[in-house]
């Protein structure tokens, strides 16, 4: 679920492709657990796919005509 886009947005331009991934986005909102060379910050992991684990699902969106 997600209210960061409309269907219509799905629909415009030249398509859509979707990866729907196991778990959600942290946001940004990166864990004290995390350091980096003694520096808290995020790892390489949560930098490309915010923890949201592996990809499970993915997809073209087209309109059906």
């Amino acid at each position: 679920m997600t209210d960061r886009f409309q269907v219509r947005q799905l629909l415009s331009g030249n398509g859509t492709s979707i990866v729907i991934h196991a778990r959600p986005d942290n946001q940004a909102n990166i864990p004290r657990r995390y350091s980096v060379k003694g520096t808290t910050g995020p790892d390489a992991e949560t930098l490309k796919t915010g923890d949201s684990g592996a990809r499970i699902a993915c997809g073209v969106i087209s309109e059906r005509r």
